[in-house]
């Protein structure tokens, strides 16, 4: 997701509420809290059970539709990946969930994908919509930290309202910290805070974001050193936002990946090497991303058998980045889809993800379910997980 697009706004969240259930007060509680842990599924039932004791309450309505949100953006990022690669059935599958989440939230963007529909192939519509997906971001953690603050204030009592009022005054020491890019400062604030108060989730979350602000801003200035050519400064910088959220850090080298492969697919080249170039100098550890720069030059006659010669000498990582690479640039190509997903599973196997070699296989099988290799790969890799005590 585009680290610089503004999320989705909350107005007029709060509202005066009477004669709430405790319990279900706590229910929401409970809701921002495993919202903020990524644990979606598990806060929209928290917020549900806050909506069934508090049917008027605005503000369980609306964190409610913030999670069902976020839960049907996945859906639809997953529906239109399949998409891409032609795996109708498996596409609609997911996009059935998006709709069941949040159907209108999920018709607007199908709506859109009719629209490219009257321009493109089935399999590049579905790359527009990725593209258009990425920029537009699941409501962050800053904006669930107010609504957070705001109904701790309304569960709060005499006791919480003290310590809420030595929270406030940690709040201005940071803000004045962060606008000095006193990250360590901030940081060390806040932690002298939670030595005292362990139990302080306001302050875990303050301390999430500082970590969190700190890394954009150092991954903010490694972009600008590149556009100066100043590759190590760059690298510098680029582990100092690793190192303050990691996390973070590797979504963003991940978007920038996801990013290049959307321009690929829609033959928009220089925005797609400029992605990869980030990725190649600021995270020196990404195989994929020099492999990637190589094919643009690349004459794709004999494109695809060259690949297939390396898939069979076992050299899994290219194999599996030039099919793909391909397969983008063909999107109606079932072949090139279809070892794309056999090369990244054996790739997988090598790094044991066994849950990428599942997925690949799926998708293997998907494109060409009597697929004898495809089947074997599944078939030893059930064994391995058998002795492993793991199970699909």
């Amino acid at each position: 997701m585009c680290r610089k697009c503004k999320s989705l706004i909350i107005a007029s969240v709060i509202v005066t509420i009477c004669s709430l259930s405790p319990d279900a007060s706590m229910n929401l509680k409970q809701a921002v809290d495993l919202y903020m842990k990524n644990n979606y599924d598990a806060a929209l039932k928290k917020a549900e059970a806050h909506i069934k004791f508090n049917s008027e309450d605005e503000l369980g309505k609306e964190i409610k539709d913030m999670i069902e949100k976020t839960i049907s953006y996945g859906y639809l990022k997953k529906g239109f990946t399949l998409m891409s690669e032609g795996l109708y059935k498996m596409a609609d599958s997911e996009l059935e969930k998006a709709s069941e989440y949040s159907s209108d939230y999920s018709l607007a963007i199908e709506e859109e994908y009719s629209q490219y529909l009257k321009q493109y192939s089935k399999e590049k519509a579905a790359n527009k919509i990725l593209y258009d997906l990425l920029q537009q971001p699941k409501p962050d953690e800053i904006e669930m930290y107010e609504i957070s603050r705001k109904l701790r204030e309304r569960l709060a009592d005499d006791e919480y309202m003290e310590k809420y009022k030595e929270f406030e005054k940690l709040k201005m020491k940071v803000t004045k910290l962060e606008k000095k890019s006193d990250w360590s400062e901030a940081v060390d604030a806040v932690s002298e805070y939670l030595a005292e108060i362990p139990d302080s989730i306001d302050a875990k979350l303050l301390l999430t974001q500082i970590n969190r602000k700190a890394a954009q801003a150092f991954y903010e200035q490694a972009l600008v050193l590149l556009e100066q050519a100043k590759v190590e400064e760059a690298r510098e910088k680029a582990k100092l936002s690793r190192e303050r959220d990691a996390q973070w850090y590797i979504n963003s080298i991940d978007s920038e990946m996801e990013e290049a492969a959307m321009n690929i697919a829609m033959g928009e080249d220089e925005k797609a090497k400029n992605k990869l170039n980030i990725v190649k100098y600021l995270d020196p550890g990404n195989q994929a991303a020099p492999i990637y720069l190589q094919l643009f030059d690349e004459d794709m006659d004999g494109f695809f058998e060259r690949s297939l010669k390396l898939y069979e000498e076992g050299d899994y990582l290219e194999a599996s980045v030039r099919f793909n690479f391909f397969r983008l640039r063909m999107p109606e190509d079932k072949l090139s889809k279809l070892y794309y997903h056999l090369a990244a599973a054996r790739r997988y196997i090598k790094e044991v993800n066994l849950e990428k070699v599942r997925e690949h296989l799926i998708k293997a099988l998907e494109i060409s379910p009597g697929e004898v290799e495809a089947l074997d790969i599944f078939d030893r890799l059930q064994d391995v997980m058998e002795v492993m005590g793991l199970t699909f």
